[in-house]
């Protein structure tokens, strides 16, 4: 088990019964691309982005993607000339990390994608007012599932009861999930 192993996008994102890729875009196409991707800390948004990203082009979007960090109040310095450098497809910003941006932010990114015609496709832990594409959830079967895809091709197994403990006291957070039983599988393996 590796830490590269559960960066977003090492893992497809598993889908919780409801729609799947085609569905979501087909819904984003619907919205004129704009849309939400809601869920809590480690439930897997950004590796949902990171599923989406491919499909994007062929779904007619050209997508332009920033990931904002905790603190991080504008986009970088020259995206209005960057989005604006398309070639032609309906331009897609899609910002992992939506609710980092002040209001005033917001706002204007909202504003300039409303003007330019281009599509908002964003990520956040609570509701932000944009059509509603997908809401993530994490439960201790998926959180069992994905442990054990990771370990398939290991000589160690971490127990069921040991992994339903870590999902809980994470509070279904499956990236603190995923690293403290790195720590407990490299515990176990040394």
């Amino acid at each position: 088990m590796s830490t590269r192993c559960v960066r977003p996008g090492a893992l497809a994102y598993r889908f919780a019964p409801g729609p799947r890729l085609n569905q979501l875009l087909d819904r984003l196409r619907d919205t004129r691309g704009w849309g939400q991707i809601i869920g809590p800390h480690g439930s897997g948004k950004s590796t949902l982005l990171h599923t989406l990203w491919p499909a994007l082009g062929s779904a007619g979007f050209e997508p332009l993607g920033f990931v904002l960090r905790d603190g991080q109040r504008r986009l970088p310095a020259g995206w209005r000339r960057e989005a604006a450098g398309g070639c032609g497809q309906r331009r897609l910003l899609v910002l992992d990390g939506y609710e980092q941006l002040s209001w005033l932010a917001r706002w204007n990114l909202q504003r300039t994608c409303r003007r330019r015609g281009w599509g908002l496709l964003i990520t956040a832990h609570q509701p932000q007012g944009l059509p509603m594409l997908y809401r993530t959830r994490t439960t201790p079967p998926l959180a069992q599932a994905l442990v054990q895809h990771l370990l398939a091709d290991q000589p160690l197994a971490l127990p069921a009861a040991e992994i339903d403990a870590s999902f809980h006291r994470h509070r279904g957070n499956l990236r603190t999930m995923f690293g403290e039983l790195f720590d407990r599988y490299e515990e176990l393996r040394g």
